[in-house]
């Protein structure tokens, strides 16, 4: 009753609604012109300021399920560029980690890759809030489970596709790509989408963590850490997600500073500044003894769960990672692709280093971080993208 309900408010904003339509609503919420693009681009050498588009940014609000199964609604971004065609390109952006509420796609401070996508090259970019943002940001953002977020990507993409064919538009490839835990949830998102029936026609996951459990087994190795706040994001997330007491595995006395920390009104640069640098001991994030046992611990066979490299992919897999990246080394995306290939026999997926592809010189010094590889990378999925729109 409740949906259809909803869709007969909305009847007039769509010009139709279908019972197995999980879309609840849409509204215009900016209208930029080429000058307006141009400006809005990231600013970086390796990405040129000239738009080629207009576009529209179109918030969406649709229902998807929560960790617990529980049905919400999310919201996202839908941009369309002014580009006079009927039948477009789509690419799914899924965003790199932050920790502050209103830095979603849809949010007020808004991060996205829409103007690289859409305003130079024409595809109409959906970008996801992920649970925890936008119109669900009341719930948790759980940061590296799989379910949850992979759900609420695959459920964003068809409200997103029954949206975009409301405008009259017809959807002719479809990409997926994400920076950083974006590009740990575009893989999960991946196999979900498949399962879905959703063809994907390329992904490019960039600067991802895939299989979680062997780098935090390398990180409680570390006496400290300078940039601890992704794996404490993690360790909150999971005790949520799996009903654990947080005080299992972290220092009871620091548990009220993560709790304030992660309340997302605090940057990620700030985080980092406030929490222990020390893994574990008495200044420490986490137990000793959780540290000395983390092989036999819940969280370690819950990281296991929540690895995304447990399928065979339908479709193309490019990873594109920076050799200098310093928060997520290379290797991992090298160790993650020779899985696919040699273990799960994946017959098209490849690994791109981004430096030598910028440069276009496979002896190049160039090296760069997490924070700076980020342009670079999009560059590249972009490029990539405008290659496989032209085959046939």
């Amino acid at each position: 009753m409740k949906k259809i309900i909803l869709c007969f408010i909305t009847v007039i904003v769509f010009e139709g609604c279908n019972k197995d339509s999980n879309l609840v609503n849409g509204f215009l919420q900016h209208n930029y012109s080429k000058k307006e693009v141009s400006y809005i681009l990231p600013k970086s050498k390796f990405l040129s300021k000239k738009a080629n588009y207009s576009y529209k940014v179109y918030k969406i609000i649709y229902q998807t399920k929560d960790f617990d199964g529980e049905d919400i609604n999310a919201s996202g971004t839908v941009s369309i560029p002014d580009t006079g065609s009927k039948k477009m390109n789509l690419v799914i952006n899924c965003h790199p980690t932050f920790f502050l509420k209103d830095k979603a796609p849809s949010g007020p401070k808004a991060l996205s890759a829409a103007p690289i996508f859409t305003g130079k090259s024409g595809f109409i970019t959906i970008e996801p809030d992920y649970i925890g943002f936008g119109a669900s940001k009341k719930r948790d953002h759980l940061y590296f489970v799989k379910e949850q977020s992979s759900t609420a990507v695959a459920d964003f993409a068809k409200a997103s596709l029954d949206f975009i064919k409301f405008q009259q538009i017809q959807i002719n490839k479809i990409y997926l790509t994400g920076y950083s835990e974006g590009g740990y949830i575009a893989l999960a998102s991946l196999k979900k989408l498949e399962d879905m029936g959703i063809k994907v026609d390329l992904t490019t996951p960039m600067a991802g963590i895939y299989f979680l459990d062997a780098v935090a087994k390398e990180v409680l190795k570390y006496k400290k850490l300078e940039k601890p706040s992704v794996i404490a994001a993690i360790a909150l997330s999971y005790s949520k997600a799996y009903d654990v007491d947080l005080s299992e595995i972290v220092n009871s006395y620091e548990i009220p500073k993560l709790k304030k920390l992660f309340s997302g009104i605090y940057p990620k640069k700030y985080i980092d500044a406030n929490l222990p640098k020390e893994i574990t001991g008495k200044n420490g994030i986490f137990k000793k003894s959780f540290v000395s046992n983390y092989e036999d611990s819940w969280f370690q066979e819950a990281l296991q769960d929540n690895k995304t490299v447990d399928f065979i992919p339908n479709s193309p897999i490019r990873f594109i990672h920076c050799i200098g990246d310093n928060d997520i080394p290379y290797q991992l995306s090298d160790a993650t692709v020779n899985i696919f290939k040699n273990y799960l026999f994946a017959s098209d997926v490849k690994l791109i280093p981004v430096e030598p592809f910028i440069t276009q010189n496979s002896k190049t010094r160039l090296r760069l971080n997490h924070k700076s590889c980020a342009i670079a990378a999009y560059k590249i999925s972009n490029f990539l993208f405008v290659l496989n729109s032209k085959e046939q």
